[in-house]
């Protein structure tokens, strides 16, 4: 990363804040509103999905391993190394799978205003944000590469195992992603 440790330490700062709150509000509202949650819409249904949220579970691991300054030793950290490289392309490659054309053009609207909110007006936001708390340089930068990536094709993991519309999740990571090659580096030109 060309920002180097500091620059990871920002970032780092950025996951704890967002990945559990977006996964809290995300799961609160499949468990509500998903398809697989009928007769179980309940507060503590939503705290059970939540507790279980390897997203949230991993945050919450990984952060209190380095509050207390612990490793997890010679092994499991090469294993888990590996094993996070390859989550992208996995996660990717279930994106694709996942995606059904038909659908996303009947969706394409949504798919596409997904899209920009996330690819314009989150950034526009977030550039609001860290002008209003006067940040500037490297962490000015740090927090719009954040706000301007594309979604998480994680999402559609967790639309598809929690009874949510998972090819259109699938349609709007996959805009996004493309719609991304552009915002992303129009807001880190501006931001610089």
């Amino acid at each position: 990363m060309f920002w180097g440790d500091e620059g990871l330490a920002l970032l780092s700062i950025g996951v704890l804040a967002v990945v559990p709150l977006v996964n809290l509000l995300s799961v609160a509202v499949l468990v509500i509103w998903g398809d697989g949650h009928e007769g179980a819409r309940t507060p503590m249904k939503a705290v059970r999905e939540v507790a279980r949220n390897p997203l949230v579970v991993a945050c919450l691991i990984g952060f209190g391993l380095n509050a207390f300054d612990l490793s997890l030793g010679p092994v499991i950290t090469p294993l888990l190394d590996i094993l996070g490289r390859a989550a992208l392309p996995i996660a990717l490659m279930t994106v694709g799978a996942g995606l059904d054309f038909p659908d996303l053009l009947s969706s394409r609207w949504l798919a596409g205003k997904a899209a920009m909110l996330k690819l314009l007006a989150l950034p526009a936001l977030a550039w609001t944000l860290a002008t209003s708390f006067a940040l500037e340089g490297q962490a000015f930068q740090v927090v719009m590469l954040y706000a301007t990536l594309p979604m998480s094709a994680s999402s559609y993991v967790l639309a598809r195992e929690m009874g949510g519309d998972a090819p259109l999740a699938a349609g709007m990571i996959t805009a996004s992603t493309v719609l991304a090659m552009v915002t992303m580096t129009l807001w880190i030109v501006l931001s610089t």
